[in-house]
């Protein structure tokens, strides 16, 4: 009688962080560490990034950091988009010291989805409504 119990409290706590662990491999979306955007803006941009995702079958992921490095940062941001191994576009943004890089795959680059014109164009728009400290304007 207490068997079928058992094995559903064992179901949960086996299933539970397996699931979890499954919507943290997600490779778009936005990560904001340094707590820049409103929760409104962060919903509405998650909601626009995965519709570009199912759409063009490409990643965008906006990361926002308290820390970063002084030195080299483009070389780190670079390894940071190796590390989330995404396909599309790689945004970091670091509040110490203030740098902004987006980055784009070779794959995205050669197809022309996104240029690096247009990662250039992107890094101008959001620099400069971060440096009016519009965060959410940036973000969407």
């Amino acid at each position: 009688m207490y068997q079928p119990r058992a094995a559903t409290y064992l179901s949960v706590l086996v299933l539970t962080p397996l699931l979890a662990a499954q919507s943290d491999t997600r490779l778009y979306g936005v990560k904001d560490e340094a707590v820049l955007f409103g929760k409104e803006a962060v919903k509405k941009a998650e909601t626009e990034l995965a519709k570009v995702h199912d759409q063009y079958k490409k990643d965008v992921f906006i990361e926002t950091l308290k820390e970063g490095p002084k030195d080299n940062f483009l070389d780190w941001a670079r390894e940071r988009a190796r590390q989330h191994r995404f396909s599309g576009i790689y945004v970091v943004i670091t509040v110490n010291p203030h740098k902004l890089e987006v980055l784009v795959d070779k794959q995205t680059r050669e197809q022309g989805a996104f240029t690096q014109a247009n990662a250039e164009a992107m890094a101008k728009v959001m620099l400069a409504a971060l440096r009016a400290k519009k965060y959410d304007d940036a973000l969407l």
